[in-house]
């Protein structure tokens, strides 16, 4: 099977008109909407809200960013649910690796064997995804190693940052790393010569993302120096408030003598992070012999490299390409070329996407290098993106199960009352109509009371209808009964519970005057022990149910209904006993 089919079936998206991308910043929010038009993507939406620097850390701030969100995407008009954000490159472990070659059936296997062994983590802490890398052309793609990317990170990590999309009811389909995303925004829109090896700094306001790319291969790493680092140098070495050195960082150039004393520290440490990056990824071509590819992590660092096909070059960036809110500053451009000596510009995030006249006014008041995130979220969504992938895959899968149990509950709940209903109309019609055919006998009866044998032959025959009546009002109530069961039933059921079949026997007697019990047995399956205990004692605790026994429970195996990937879950199977009181 070719790489590209393998592709197909390990990575496979849906291909989707729009997307919304929302880059979440500790000082700002942007969000960008691209709509597909044929073979063009246009930028429908594109907005920014500034997140107060005073607000600090902590919930304080958190409640800001999500009314800052809710009032972005309402005041563009944003109504879709489905939202594609991203997560800082310094809290993810990121691994580049080659698997040898293996057939398609056992590469997932094999993929999810090497994340065991690579990730510093159980994965049963971690949410986790790999991308498989095409074939470079001209190799045996039946014989060559898969080349594959592992992102992980903490659950703990991602949980804060999933919930406050989520609080805001926003359904997020795709969590990126914000490095791959801008990646994946310099690619699409070709904002580099693939000839040269270029520096992509992605400088936001707590850490930098760095990107060195050449051709189709690239290396990445994060460190923790960002803009509020010279806020911060500003603020203490003049000696004023924090939103006045942020002011100052964007108004005054690095030309004047005090702004360039004051950060100078940060600069050099800025300058100093690079430079090790840049060495690093010269020492990893020198490990790896020519035409091979490179699968190696920096060290605690959060840097890797992806594979190199090139001969190896002299020590130097061709060119650096800034992005982020810090890239603004002016002279930091000068300062980078003069350090390095090299060409230093600006990323354009809508180099290749089209721009009608309004949206192009927007951005005029803006500059668009602060949107480069928030465009290479957007163009994953519409599958325009060249590394894929989504640290919420488990949790999309589980909340798929869980809409298709909630469907086969509904479902069976519908059924069971169409036929209760449909039962107890049909009782109430053949009710009505004997009912009708006693009350005329009663009238035969006093009409004809001269004719004493007709009346005992009519009396005989009010007796028999009677009973029928009779019996027919125990069925009614019977009937009434199993609905008020299956009623009952449905509200103790426990979210991750199903009953698959109900049994039991109910011999109602409107005749007699005490309660008496009716045996009941049921079958289910739930995905645990817990929920299976649970209710038991929400039926111990019903008044309509007694004597209520646990007769058997076991985990067993089954295929997950719906998923295009056959896979097996472990599931409680059980049974239960009780006795229904009959009022």
């Amino acid at each position: 099977m070719k790489t590209e089919e393998l592709l197909t079936k390990i990575q496979l998206q849906k291909q989707k008109n729009s997307a919304v991308g929302l880059d979440i910043g500790k000082d700002s929010v942007k969000v960008v909407e691209l709509v597909r038009e044929g073979e063009t993507i246009k930028v429908s939406k594109v907005d920014l809200a500034k997140v107060p620097l005073s607000s600090g850390a902590g919930p304080g701030q958190t409640q800001i960013i999500k009314r800052n969100v809710a009032n972005l995407l309402a005041k563009n008009q944003i109504k879709t649910k489905d939202i594609i954000f991203g997560i800082n490159g310094q809290s993810i472990f990121v691994k580049f690796l080659d698997i040898l070659p293996v057939s398609a059936e056992n590469l997932e296997k094999t993929i999810r064997y090497e994340a065991q062994q690579q990730i510093p983590f159980s994965l049963e802490e971690v949410e986790w995804d790999a991308h498989l890398f095409e074939t470079p052309q001209g190799k045996e793609q039946e014989s060559s190693p898969y080349h594959v990317l592992l992102v992980a990170i903490k659950k703990d990590k991602l949980t804060s940052r999933r919930m406050l999309v989520e609080e805001i009811k926003l359904r997020p389909s795709v969590l990126d790393v914000n490095t791959l995303s801008v990646y994946n925004c310099v690619r699409f829109n070709r904002n580099f010569d693939e000839s040269k090896l270029t520096a992509v700094l992605n400088i936001g306001a707590e850490s930098t993302d760095l990107l060195i790319l050449k051709g189709n291969d690239f290396w990445m790493r994060s460190f923790a120096i960002g803009g509020n680092n010279i806020t911060v140098a500003l603020r203490d070495k003049l000696n004023i408030g924090f939103d006045e050195a942020e002011k100052l960082k964007l108004g005054m150039s690095l030309d004047s003598p005090d702004i360039k004393e004051a950060v100078k520290p940060v600069l050099e440490n800025l300058q100093g992070e690079i430079t090790r990056s840049i060495e690093y990824y010269y020492f990893q071509q020198k490990k790896t012999p020519l035409q091979q590819v490179v699968t190696e992590q920096a060290g605690s660092d959060g840097s890797a490299t992806s594979r190199d096909t090139s001969a190896q070059g002299a020590k130097q960036i061709d060119q650096i390409l800034l992005s982020g809110g810090t890239s603004l500053m002016q002279g930091l451009d000068r300062f980078l070329s003069e350090n390095f000596s090299t060409e230093v510009k600006l990323v354009e995030p809508f180099r290749m996407l089209h721009l009608d006249e309004e949206v192009a006014k927007r951005l005029d008041s803006w500059n668009k290098v602060l949107f480069t995130t928030a465009v290479g979220l957007a163009l994953r969504g519409l599958s325009k993106s060249y590394v894929n992938v989504n640290l919420l895959k488990e949790q999309i899968r589980l909340r798929k199960m869980g809409y298709q149990r909630l469907a086969y509950g509904v479902s069976s709940l519908v059924l069971s009352l169409l036929i209760l209903f449909g039962a107890s109309t049909f009782m109430r019609q053949d009710y009505r109509e004997k009912n009708f055919r006693l009350q005329h006998l009663k009238g035969l009866l006093n009409t004809f009371s001269t004719h004493h044998a007709e009346i005992e032959d009519l009396q005989s025959k009010t007796k028999l209808l009677s009973r029928e009546v009779k019996a027919l009002s125990n069925v009614a109530q019977n009937r009434a009964l199993w609905l008020e069961v299956s009623s009952e039933l449905q509200k103790m059921l426990p979210d991750n519970l199903w009953i698959t079949e109900l049994a039991g026997t109910i011999s109602f007697d409107i005749s007699v005057d005490e309660n008496f019990a009716s045996k009941l047995d049921l079958q289910g399956k739930a995905t645990s022990y817990k929920d299976v205990n649970s209710f038991v004692s929400k039926l111990k605790s019903s008044t309509l149910f007694t004597e209520v026994k646990p007769l058997s429970s076991a985990f067993i195996e089954e295929q997950a209904v719906g998923e295009e990937k056959k896979e097996k879950v472990e599931v409680v199977k059980f049974s239960i006993s009780m006795k229904v009181l009959c009022p």
